[in-house]
């Protein structure tokens, strides 16, 4: 349940927070492995950690099994006494466990139903729901399971996925099934429950196909709001897009009959753009991605009354609307300008003042897979817009490029590496 917090015990909460999480992230005390709830750090850097896994199994030609772990009610699972514990551990001082220990233990809660009030029930377990330091203190429970796993680790808070790794499949199910035993005692031992009709694993390969695999696997499954398929195609999720953007067309069209453009615009950025732009980084440039750009242009035209012979290009400058295309661009860029981690550049190989000694390198892969993936593309992607970027302050350039962007609507990646950049 969602708790009920006062205002001021919001504040209060809040105070402690600040004290709290700048020591944890400052000393590394939190898992490299944990994704939610920590400033910088969201879904998609979850979903690209996952994807960039699974890309370097594909080069080095082994088998990658993930199993996406599904734990019941985990908020209402925390037991305070083995979090304090932790909190000890983690060296919290004699004065902070006090106080942590006064606002996890005794709480109760009431329901209201129809007017009537239930009896009082005391709250034996879980962290609260709705507050400031319940998902922090769930982070800190939790902190510690990656340590015990033969395996990578991505923790999304309760969100839990295990990646193995090896050449051998046989040997792949060995280690997969000690890593499920060995987290399986974790989550016994700290209270959580493990749901195993929920629990997915999926066997990421290009050898075998779907028809092939033991049934103990799934060929795809929802991680994180985004659909995984074992070799990576994005077609699952394709399908899923295509669905639920279908159904938006039609409410578009509904719509314009009854309410002024720019109302429907403000519909089109809220149920239908919002809806493909998220994870589009990491599938913007998968086989299918011309589907989504039909469709696209489908809205495009309910928005603007436009028949259906009618070029869109002027339709999509007219309107301000980016395509597909150029969001997957726009995404694309200050995902790499964001994580210069991924760039070498090459005037850290030689010192001669080339023209090209800013941009970066970009390793050999041998797979086309690899290729047209995001780690591949948004290399070219930096390369192409380098001198702009690294003679702009950021905000600036994501201005200029943003409506550089409006002025060029893309309908192919290849359309921008032949479009002179002279005037952005």
């Amino acid at each position: 349940p969602i708790s009920v917090i006062p205002v001021l015990g919001k504040l209060i909460e809040l105070l402690v927070y600040e004290q709290i999480y700048p020591f944890l992230e400052n000393y590394n005390t939190l898992n490299q492995s944990q994704f939610g709830f920590r400033r910088g750090k969201s879904t998609f850097h979850a979903l690209d950690n996952l994807v960039r896994q699974v890309h370097s199994s594909f080069e080095d030609k082994t088998f990658a099994q993930a199993t996406f772990c599904d734990l019941s009610k985990a908020f209402d699972c925390v037991d305070s006494e083995i979090l304090l514990k932790k909190l000890t551990y983690y060296g919290f001082s004699d004065p902070s466990l006090k106080f942590f220990k006064s606002y996890l233990t005794n709480r109760t809660q009431v329901v209201n139903v129809n007017g009537k009030w239930s009896n009082e029930v005391k709250v034996e377990w879980g962290v609260p729901q709705g507050s400031v330091l319940g998902p922090l203190l769930f982070l800190i429970y939790i902190n510690d399971l990656p340590l015990y796993i033969n395996a990578k680790t991505i923790l999304y808070a309760d969100d839990t996925t295990f990646i193995n790794i090896n050449k051998d499949i046989n040997n792949l199910n060995i280690l997969a099934n000690e890593t499920l035993k060995t987290a399986s005692d974790w989550f016994h031992s700290n209270g959580f429950l493990l749901n195993a009709d929920k629990t997915k694993s999926i066997l990421f390969n290009l050898k075998l196909n779907s028809n092939s695999l033991p049934t103990k696997f799934v060929s795809s499954t929802k991680f994180l709001g985004v659909y995984i398929d074992d070799h990576l195609t994005w077609s699952s999720h394709m399908d899923y897009l295509c669905s639920r953007l279908s159904r938006v067309i039609y409410l578009l069209k509904r719509l314009q009959k009854v309410v002024p453009q720019n109302y429907i615009r403000t519909a089109y950025f809220s149920y239908f753009q919002s809806i493909f732009r998220y994870g589009l980084v990491l599938f913007g440039n998968c086989s299918r991605i011309q589907e989504l750009l039909l469709l696209q242009k489908k809205a495009i035209r309910n928005l603007s009354n436009s028949g259906t012979r009618d070029h869109c290009k002027p339709l999509f400058t007219n309107l301000q609307i980016q395509t597909i295309i150029n969001l997957y661009i726009f995404d694309l860029t200050i995902y790499i300008c964001n994580n210069p981690s991924f760039l070498n550049f090459r005037h850290t190989f030689h010192s001669y003042n080339t023209r090209r000694k800013n941009n970066t390198e970009i390793d050999f892969h041998r797979l086309s897979k690899t290729h047209n993936s995001h780690i591949v593309i948004s290399l070219k992607v930096y390369n192409f817009f380098e001198s702009k970027i690294n003679s702009l302050p950021f905000e600036t350039f994501k201005q200029k490029l943003y409506l550089w962007l409006l002025k060029h609507p893309f309908y192919c990646l290849d359309d921008l590496f032949q479009t002179s950049i002279v005037d952005l």
